[in-house]
């Protein structure tokens, strides 16, 4: 709080804008945050306003006190007194258009404000609030959609009608709206009967971050695994390895339900990526029964040059071996004759030993 009293008018702001996220101290920095209002630079004056808008519900004094300040001959000053006013759930009919307008202001903690104090009405009374959203939804201001979707975030179900309208931004959106839009949508939509059908699109979209952020968000749709399995696999092709590995991932953890996604796998152990080659590996061995194609592939990953990849395989095999034996200890028998390296025999040796259940004491024995 003594930033409060800085000689530099931006640290001041900044004081007391963060003062308005302390929730939990409201009683304690309410009354600096109020000396604010006199304070010379009016950047400071609509900081402290709008955190004493987010912390002053329970707090005596405060709304009157912003009430007194729309005598300000100032336009700004008096708006974001309506804001804060919004945001302490006393807002009037006749604000609500002035709390649309504010979600494009050029000061962007205004426009949070805004965007919050709607979710609180939406959330009340969504019939007031539905109609403006769907006209900022269509706004061109990648800005104004952003601000409306996080007050449909808000509501929640309570904007679920307007879904069809979250929607059909997607295909003209920029990436940052697109994430919004995928976010919004899985949040509210929660049997999927919007969300699976966008985020399908997305998982096709020019842009590697929209196609992440739906394999992120498919994540909530599990119980639906056999709508997602033949999209998703074609992701596990996708030019940006980050998006291949969360693919598996994801497909992984359908369980037997992803066994379609097994030749995919296959292909995938010998991905350029280290990291999609490995978790390809481990995957691979998760159904049963365990096919043929899969052991070839871990016999080729025994050979491969890379430890790390060969200790993928071994783990696999680990896995692998407890249910197929006379499949998986042939193979661990032979890359412990050829291989050189010492730590690799080792584990090699405890796998062995563990899977036939009679440890050896030399190494040699195999």
């Amino acid at each position: 709080m003594e930033a409060l009293k800085d000689p530099v008018a931006k640290v001041r702001r900044n004081a007391a804008e963060a003062l308005g996220f302390f929730l939990k101290e409201a009683d304690k920095t309410v009354g600096p945050i109020k000396a604010c209002l006199t304070d010379p630079d009016k950047s400071v004056r609509i900081a402290a306003i709008l955190s004493l808008g987010r912390i002053g519900k329970n707090q005596e004094g405060v709304a009157e006190t912003l009430k007194q300040l729309p005598n300000s001959q100032d336009e700004q000053i008096r708006l974001n007194v309506r804001v804060a006013l919004a945001e302490l759930g006393m807002s009037q009919d006749e604000d609500i258009p002035v709390l649309f307008q504010a979600l494009s202001n050029s000061h962007q903690e205004t426009a949070n404000s805004a965007a919050r104090a709607l979710g609180v009405i939406g959330n009340s009374s969504p019939e007031k609030v539905l109609p403006g959203l769907v006209q900022a939804l269509s706004s061109r201001d990648p800005k104004v959609q952003a601000y409306a979707l996080k007050v449909v975030r808000q509501m929640k179900a309570h904007a679920a009608s307007i879904l069809p309208d979250v929607v059909a931004l997607f295909d003209d959106a920029d990436v940052r709206t697109k994430l919004d839009i995928l976010e919004t949508v899985t949040v509210i939509d929660e049997k999927g009967d919007y969300a699976l059908p966008i985020l399908e699109k997305a998982l096709k979209d020019s842009t590697p971050a929209s196609r992440r952020e739906a394999l992120i968000r498919l994540m909530r749709f599990k119980s639906k695994a056999e709508l997602l399995i033949e999209p998703l696999t074609q992701v596990l092709k996708d030019s940006d390895p980050e998006n291949r590995l969360l693919a598996l991932a994801v497909i992984r953890s359908f369980g037997q339900k992803g066994v379609s996604a097994l030749p995919f796998f296959i292909e995938l152990a010998g991905d350029p990526d280290i990291r999609v080659k490995n978790a390809a590996i481990g995957a691979m061995v998760m159904y049963e029964p365990l096919s043929d194609q899969v052991v070839t592939a871990l016999s080729k990953a025994l050979k491969d040059p890379d430890q790390r990849v060969k200790s993928a395989a071994i783990n696999a095999m680990r896995t692998a071996g407890a249910h197929n034996p006379d499949k998986i200890i042939p193979l661990l028998k032979q890359a412990f004759k050829q291989e050189q390296n010492g730590a690799t025999k080792r584990v090699i040796q405890s796998v062995l030993e563990s899977l036939e259940q009679t440890p050896k004491k030399n190494q040699s024995s195999y």
